[in-house]
């Protein structure tokens, strides 16, 4: 098969499946379209698309994300707030590389699943080579 027979497979599935939904809302060829219908119908696609209307009020559009490369056995505690796993001691070292960081007034969102072992960041020395992650921290 040829990628072009696939695509023009793949866009006939697309339409097929768009109709069908269509359909499924009971907006099917025989039927007189009203306002609401096509209110309802473009609510439908715009959600599909992942387009929620009440979202663009409720969420700032800029945000003040920040990726940083941390040790991946920190991810407890600063996603989670769990201390169980820190040594003596650790719960200071952190904060102190937040603070160095400029990011003691952020909130860690998200630990990505990207791990490596790598050596420690230059601008804190302190901290040794293993495994790190990216945490993702945004400013509240």
């Amino acid at each position: 098969m040829t990628d072009s027979f696939m695509q023009n497979h793949q866009t006939s599935l697309d339409i097929q499946r768009e109709e069908d939904e269509i359909n499924w809302l009971g907006l099917g060829p025989d039927t007189e379209y009203t306002e609401d219908d096509e209110v309802a119908l473009e609510d439908h696609l715009n959600r599909k698309a992942g387009i929620y209307p009440e979202d663009e009020e409720n969420f700032p559009m800029e945000t003040d994300l920040e990726r940083i490369r941390l040790p991946i056995y920190w991810a407890s505690y600063l996603a989670n707030g769990v201390e169980d796993s820190l040594e003596d001691g650790e719960k200071e070292t952190i904060q102190d590389v937040l603070d160095t960081a400029n990011l003691s007034d952020h909130t860690c969102i998200d630990v990505l699943d990207d791990s490596n072992f790598e050596l420690a960041p230059s601008w804190y020395p302190s901290l040794l080579a293993g495994d790190y992650c990216t945490y993702v921290f945004d400013k509240f």
